[in-house]
């Protein structure tokens, strides 16, 4: 017999997640990258197309042009990353303004270069008490249906670790925050959180 605790497999949930997060990062570091570099191959073809339009058969490219890429790049990140931060919510909508649509393909690559680094925050890591103390809260949540979230400083005492544990749970798709008349409460995502927070013991074969 080996024990197949909820702590165990909260441990298994977190990791799985991580490496989906791993994953997801890199492809989305080669996708910003080759996207980058696909714009930078493009900006040249049509700047010495222009300069041969212009003036002399032997035009070369002009040596600031590399420089002058990087900093137009790095302004169209920090203008993506101010309207993010401007407006966190933005809800699709069936119609936009002109200027709207031209933005969403004018920052479509630096809203991807953003996109890692918001990637990489959804690893998660939680030391053996925090684990125990986010299993006991689970558990909690399952045995009442909902949690109001006044009582979650009941099971987890110390702050920064309620934050911690409750958007670990929060981003590996194990509790939603909903909110009623009387305020914010958490509860159990699905069937697969449900069936994490029980404890029992496998039978193994050996």
């Amino acid at each position: 017999m080996r024990n197949n605790t909820a702590l165990d497999r909260l441990r298994a949930h977190i990791a799985r997640h991580n490496r989906y997060v791993a994953w997801l990062s890199l492809f989305t570091t080669i996708a910003a990258a080759g996207s980058w570099a696909l714009l930078y191959f493009v900006a040249c073809w049509f700047v010495l197309l222009a300069l041969s339009i212009a003036g002399p058969a032997d035009t070369r490219m002009p040596p600031l042009f590399p420089h002058m890429f990087v900093g137009l790049a790095t302004g169209l990140c920090l203008f993506a990353w101010f309207l993010q931060w401007r407006w966190p919510d933005q809800f699709p909508r069936d119609r936009k303004p002109v200027w709207e649509i031209i933005l969403d393909f004018l920052l479509v690559v630096p809203r991807m270069t953003l996109a890692i680094w918001g990637t990489i925050r959804a690893w998660q890591h939680l030391n053996t008490r925090e684990l125990s103390l986010a299993v006991r809260l689970l558990q909690r949540i399952e045995r009442e249906e909902t949690l109001p979230m006044q009582s979650v400083p009941i099971e987890i005492a110390d702050a920064a670790s309620r934050l911690k544990i409750v958007f670990a749970l929060q981003v590996t798709e194990l509790i939603d925050a909903r909110k009623i008349e009387d305020g914010l409460v958490l509860v159990l995502r699905g069937e697969k959180a449900r069936a994490l927070c029980r404890d029992f013991v496998r039978l193994g074969v050996r």
